[in-house]
């Protein structure tokens, strides 16, 4: 039998591992031969969520109602628009699984899962990291532009998709957070 290729698997602000899973039953459906990585986020949210509280169709929200729940962002440090320090606990921990765990084939990232995954692409493509081994290719749901320090934008080499629904609650300030994006002008 054949080794399965493993894509590390972010999910969204506010969900855990087993929920991102069931995000992604039917690519596991489709993929056979890819071994979906799922992982917690490394901060807690200390919080109850009763389903009535949450913006997402019933059934998933009964699946996460009094579960625990992970995020990847820590707004907390979070000091002169400096993007980096929100995410730095979590591109750590990221980096210490691909390394303990890998190889991997890529890393698919949704909602704020992607912010991380993005990072990540661009840290690895300027050879700020070095996981022993190459990431192929990267998967992006749901996923806005991150505002890097100095208006920067950055253009990864490593191959990548990225999806977003038209009934995605974010799609206008995606959509317009990219043509922003490519009509900049330093």
């Amino acid at each position: 039998m054949q080794n399965k290729k493993k894509i590390l698997c972010l999910h969204g602000n506010g969900a855990n591992k087993e929920f991102h899973s069931y995000q992604l039953r039917q690519f596991e459906k489709e993929f056979n031969d890819i071994e979906f990585v799922t992982i917690n986020g490394p901060i807690s949210i200390t919080r109850n969520v009763h389903a009535s509280q949450v913006v997402i169709p019933q059934n998933f929200a009964k699946m996460i109602e009094n579960k625990p729940l992970f995020t990847w962002g820590n707004f907390f440090k979070l000091d002169n628009n400096n993007i980096d320090a929100v995410f730095q606990e979590s591109l750590d921990y990221v980096i210490k699984i691909l390394k303990e765990q890998g190889p991997f084939y890529g890393v698919l990232g949704f909602s704020q899962g992607s912010a991380v995954a993005a990072r990540l692409a661009t840290l690895i493509d300027d050879k700020q990291i070095d996981l022993g081994y190459e990431i192929n290719c990267f998967i992006f749901s749901s996923g806005s532009m991150m505002t890097l320090p100095n208006k920067r934008l950055i253009f990864c080499q490593i191959p990548s998709i990225h999806f977003i629904g038209i009934n995605d609650f974010l799609y206008d300030r995606i959509i317009n957070s990219i043509f922003k994006s490519f009509s900049y002008s330093s």
